[in-house]
């Protein structure tokens, strides 16, 4: 049985990454599968994607954690936008050349994700798609299914990753040499909630 993490570079699905990295070795590494959807999403965002990727994974090195990262480039999403169903869909598309009989393919979606309205519908398209290829025993997991962004949040506080590991924003922009988030994308506004609820909590 093999793990295989669909990887964005955000809070959700780094967190999946890292925890199960934590149990992994030289003989069983976790696979983290990052999906750019070349020149359909902002630039600045795959800039940035790639620049927490790099700094994640070397923190996972010195952790001695073992990942073996791959990343699938879509050269034209017929003119579709990655975001939203449209994006768990692509994923589907994405990450089945990886996987084998028996494998794990998880996802970093929480509680109050928008993927929830269209869940039954990319389950029955993996189904079909492992059919097709004959593969058996392959499940999909979602560890923070019953989590909210906030407790995602607290929990990455509590293992103290570094924040460069971590990108949110959908429409970075440019602030002098710097790449800075927009402040007013889904992303951007579901994160400062999250920090909002957690100072409530305390």
């Amino acid at each position: 049985m093999r793990n295989i993490v669909v990887w964005s570079g955000g809070y959700d699905s780094t967190l999946v990454l890292h925890n199960l990295a934590k149990a992994s070795s030289k003989e069983n590494s976790v696979i983290a599968l990052y999906v750019d959807w070349k020149g359909k999403l902002n630039s600045l965002k795959v800039i940035k994607e790639k620049e927490v990727m790099k700094n994640y994974l070397a923190y996972a090195k010195q952790k001695g954690f073992h990942i073996k990262f791959h990343t699938v480039t879509f050269s034209s999403t017929l003119g579709i936008y990655g975001y939203g169903h449209t994006q768990a869909c692509l994923w589907v598309c994405a990450v089945m050349p990886f996987i084998e009989t028996g494998d794990r393919v998880y996802f970093g979606y929480h509680e109050r994700d928008r993927f929830w309205s269209c869940n039954s519908q990319v389950y029955h398209a993996f189904e079909n798609m492992f059919y097709i290829r004959s593969l058996k025993d392959v499940k999909i997991v979602y560890p923070l299914e019953y989590k909210s962004k906030c407790e995602v949040l607290q929990e990455i506080n509590k293992l103290k990753i570094p924040k460069k590991c971590f990108w949110t924003c959908e429409n970075p922009v440019r602030k002098g040499k710097n790449i800075v988030k927009c402040g007013n994308c889904d992303p951007c506004i579901n994160h400062r909630l999250a920090l909002y609820e957690r100072k409530i909590r305390r």
